[in-house]
């Protein structure tokens, strides 16, 4: 009788555990394979940051846009612009009153979509502690959006709901 190590079946799993720690290991390097930019790499040429400083106009309007479609009134919204460190670039950053029936998951698809237009994306964070969702919009690696989501329990639709009709 063979002992259990050496046993065909045991044999087979541990030369495959090691062929896939070999491969996780290849993986990992190949993709950690680049080194760290410099810091001279880490500002964006000027070229791009006139591109980005025109972008940020376009996906502020298309902000707006998706937040109306979304039935976000005007009245809700607190925006103001802030400087970004060592570049002319400004980030504009929203803080913004939600009744209960708007889901701050929708409002991060929304604007997700909207961010891909642009080749950028939306990324949406929770503080369950103060309660709010924080969806920044990322153009080129630079934050241009803040969106803070912050549910306001009595707060309404200003529109007059109608009620249904009793046929």
């Amino acid at each position: 009788m063979k002992s259990g190590l050496t046993s065909p079946a045991i044999l087979v799993r541990i030369s495959l555990s090691f062929i896939l720690a070999a491969v996780a290991i290849g993986m990992f390097i190949m993709t950690h394979k680049s080194s760290p930019p410099s810091p001279d790499q880490e500002t964006e040429p000027v070229e791009d940051l006139g591109k980005i400083a025109a972008m940020a106009v376009d996906v502020d309007r298309q902000v707006d846009t998706v937040l109306s479609h979304l039935g976000i009134e005007n009245g809700w919204i607190k925006k103001r612009q802030l400087a970004l460190p060592n570049t002319t670039l400004q980030r504009t950053e929203r803080r913004i009153a939600i009744p209960r029936d708007i889901v701050p998951v929708l409002v991060n698809q929304a604007l997700n979509k909207m961010a891909k237009t642009f080749q950028g994306r939306a990324v949406a964070s929770e503080n369950t502690k103060e309660n709010t969702v924080t969806i920044h919009i990322e153009i080129r690696g630079v934050i241009i959006q803040t969106i803070i989501l912050k549910p306001e329990p009595g707060l309404e639709h200003s529109f007059r709901r109608i009620p249904p009709s009793r046929v």
